[in-house]
């Protein structure tokens, strides 16, 4: 990322060489995204995260929106840096919402990440996390729950 002023709707801090970015869009339906990701540029093994919500205007636009990430997800990971990089799908460990997708992303035979993806009435989240990674249901509910709660009877 260059060094000049981000757009309007971006807020992007730099710190030694860890970066955070924050996008707020508000689309011309009336519907918002907002992205979240952070990642250390100077430690490919530190954990990266990318998190992203949508705000959508009816149960049928969150569902458009929703049905096709972890597709998405799937096929931009086969055209990363590594092409042995598959996901592992693990919904006994997580469910939320009206309708939701946990998994593992793995290399090589073992994880590394997980992968969430879910709607709940018009509200659609997608989470991605690297470098750690979660088996174990209750750490997933623990981690997830408390974040996903505070999405209860938000209206966008």
């Amino acid at each position: 990322m260059s060094e000049t002023e981000p757009p309007e709707g971006v807020a992007s801090t730099r710190q030694g060489g860890q970066e955070k970015t924050r996008t707020k869009t508000r689309y011309l339906d009336g519907s918002v995204g907002i992205d979240y990701e952070y990642h250390d540029l100077e430690d490919p093994s530190a954990p990266y995260l990318s998190y992203s919500l949508n705000l959508e205007r009816s149960v049928s636009d969150a569902t458009l929106v929703y049905m096709p990430m972890w597709a998405a997800t799937s096929v931009g990971l086969d055209f990363g840096d590594s092409a042995d990089v598959s996901i592992q799908e693990r919904n006994d460990l997580f469910r939320w919402g009206d309708a939701s997708r946990f998994g593992l992303i793995e290399s090589d035979g073992g994880a590394f990440g997980n992968l969430f993806v879910a709607r709940k009435d018009k509200t659609v989240v997608f989470c991605a996390f690297s470098g750690v990674y979660f088996t174990d249901a209750e750490s997933i509910r623990q981690l997830l729950s408390p974040v996903l709660a505070r999405l209860d009877g938000h209206k966008p």
